[in-house]
């Protein structure tokens, strides 16, 4: 609540030796430098110790400012351009809300832990606890790690917290994803509401991937469309190894209009490969038939057979029991 900041002390910003965030009036700081227009491009931060903000409320990390006006387009964007570790810590018992003073930006968004992200921001290893709050009901583009991003990369991320966002593109992990964003070993396990292109992972994604991940939450679309365990929207992009059991909450739909579904609701140009989901669980399957997505019973997945499965042909093996 900006009433306790204390600047970090270890590393450099180098990525052998990273900045170390040590507490929450560090973590605070780091908050109000990137907000002031500090974007540490380049430079390497990590988390060392769980974080627990007592019921504190905070800003976004940030802040996204991209406008037109007469026919002249502004960016007054202040945003995080580095690396972000969170060493799978917990951040938790955080209420992120926006700045009132931005409030006409609302339409054009980025809410979340970060506001907004772009080619050289990365998010990974980060774990954001139940008792986390983000609450921006009159704005779009809002999710539990991140509004929106352009080519960033979130990875090995969890959010286990509520989400409560506007009329378009909200989530447990990001909002929007476009630009070759990746999106990659992230788990949804709280709760989301909002309205059109709704996800358990990202609102909406655009010429960019999301792999290996897993939706355990509730989603709830309210009255909106494209609404999904996974993703509510894909366009031009991929869709890889991902599970969803959580509930998904929402309008039926129509081919005009898709409502609810478990991995996700449209994949326009896009495609879908060894996606799998659990009926009894999401309340849903998809409202025609889609390639690379595949109903399981509640049995199945948790067959022993399920994580090679899930790992298909890949090396990596992001799956495990």
């Amino acid at each position: 609540d900006g009433s306790s900041t204390q600047v970090w002390t270890k590393g450099d910003g180098s990525e052998s030796k990273p900045y170390l965030i040590e507490n929450e009036q560090q973590f605070a700081n780091f908050q109000k430098s990137v907000s002031g227009g500090e974007s540490y491009a380049g430079k390497f931060f990590r988390l060392t110790a769980n974080l627990d903000f007592s019921g504190k409320t905070m800003y976004p990390v940030g802040f996204y400012g991209k406008y037109s006006e007469s026919d002249v387009n502004y960016d007054i964007s202040k945003l995080f351009l580095g690396t972000f570790d969170g060493n799978y810590k917990t951040v938790d018992n955080l209420n992120i809300i926006p700045d009132p003073d931005k409030s006409e930006f609302s339409e054009v968004g980025g809410m979340g832990l970060f506001a907004a992200g772009l080619n050289g921001t990365v998010v990974r290893n980060l774990i954001l606890g139940s008792k986390t709050s983000v609450n921006a009901p009159a704005w779009n583009f809002t999710a539990g790690i991140m509004g929106m991003g352009e080519g960033v990369v979130i990875e090995n991320c969890e959010f286990a917290g509520s989400v409560t966002g506007g009329s378009m593109n909200t989530a447990g992990i990001i909002g929007e994803a476009s630009a070759d964003s990746r999106i990659r070993g992230c788990i949804f396990s709280g709760n989301v509401k909002g309205n059109s292109y709704t996800g358990g992972i990202a609102g909406d994604i655009y010429n960019s991937s999301c792999d290996n991940c897993l939706s355990t939450g509730t989603t709830d679309g309210n009255q909106g469309y494209w609404v999904a365990g996974i993703i509510g929207w894909a366009e031009r992009s991929t869709v890889s190894n991902c599970l969803a059991v959580g509930k998904v909450l929402g309008p039926v739909g129509s081919s005009l209009l898709p409502g609810i579904s478990p991995i996700c609701a449209e994949l326009e140009k896009s495609t879908a490969t060894n996606c799998y989901y659990v009926k009894e669980l999401t309340g849903c399957d998809p409202l025609r038939t889609q390639a690379g997505v595949t109903a399981k019973s509640e049995a199945e997945v948790k067959a022993a057979e399920m994580v090679s499965t899930l790992n298909g042909n890949t090396a990596e093996g992001a799956w495990t029991a």
